[in-house]
């Protein structure tokens, strides 16, 4: 789907190992697309000295808010969601 919308270059990790390689493996500004149930260590670390990054998560689990109080986190995005609202989540991002 991203790449439908002009996201050319877009990476999978599976796990945190599989972020925390593509995060450090990455030349350019990297945008991160992540289900909060990966967060652990030195992702977070990580993630905590960024803003380009969107959290997926469930409404009901206290986990998302807690992660994104301790992050910083300013879009959460939770299950359910359309193709358009996360569109909508990476543009108001990338300005």
């Amino acid at each position: 789907m991203l790449t439908k919308h002009g996201f050319f270059h877009v990476l999978e990790a599976a796990n945190e190992d599989e972020t925390l390689q593509a995060i450090k493996q990455e030349k350019k500004p990297v945008f991160i697309l992540i289900q909060q149930d990966v967060l652990d260590g030195e992702l977070i670390e990580i993630l905590s000295k960024r803003k380009n990054f969107i959290v997926i998560g469930q409404p009901d689990q206290p986990q998302t808010v807690n992660l994104a109080a301790r992050l910083g986190v300013k879009h959460i995005l939770n299950f359910p969601f359309s193709s358009l609202i996360l569109l909508d989540k990476i543009s108001a991002i990338a300005q």
